[in-house]
């Protein structure tokens, strides 16, 4: 109220109790020293448009004044953005360095391995340096022992699903499959202690 100049009295408890329950809803993403600094440069004049308060602390007047700060924040944000120069490119990763990643998780994790992770590039990789000892024949049972297990797991979760979500999943087993594949046999060889 005295950086606004509003010389009414005090809010009575419920307007407090109604300006305080706006603050926590919809202010929740501004600091207090957004608002107080929101409410320095209206009354200094430094936003699109100087709100009016008419002697009043209320609802309407608040919103306003964070509405034409909130704006001014953005332009200045993108002004900055502007200046700054672009980003590099992501930088793709290598089948190497889904590898390195995966034995550092391993060592720092006690050799748990993770949910998610790039599993076909680390065999890949694996594979390229000889370390999946493993013959075409094991690698076609394996394959077809867990496609027989996701077709079945797929079929007991068959009347909870629509019939076209039931199609594209049974489309994806064999990809589904050959990943669960790698990633078993890179839990078998790789060696992260």
């Amino acid at each position: 109220m005295i950086t606004s100049s509003i010389r009414s009295e005090p809010p009575d408890p419920v307007s407090e109790s109604v300006l305080w329950n706006y603050f926590q809803t919809y202010l929740k993403g501004f600091t207090f020293e957004d608002i107080r600094l929101a409410m320095m440069m209206n009354a200094a004049g430094e936003l699109s448009e100087r709100v009016m308060h008419y002697q009043l602390l209320d609802i309407g007047f608040i919103s306003q004044v964070m509405e034409y700060y909130l704006n001014k924040k953005i332009e200045v944000k993108k002004r900055v953005q502007a200046l700054l120069p672009p980003p590099p490119p992501p930088k793709e990763e290598t089948a190497e360095d889904c590898y390195n990643g995966l034995v550092d998780y391993l060592k720092r994790n006690g050799g748990e391995f993770p949910e998610y992770w790039s599993w076909n590039k680390v065999f890949l990789h694996m594979e390229s340096l000889l370390l999946i000892e493993v013959t075409l024949e094991a690698k076609r049972l394996l394959f077809d022992s867990v496609v027989e297990h996701m077709e079945k797991q797929l079929s007991l979760k068959q009347f909870e699903m629509t019939s076209r979500e039931y199609a594209d999943a049974l489309v994806n087993i064999p990809g589904d499959a050959k990943t669960e594949c790698r990633k078993q046999m890179i839990k078998r060889f790789i060696k992260w202690q």
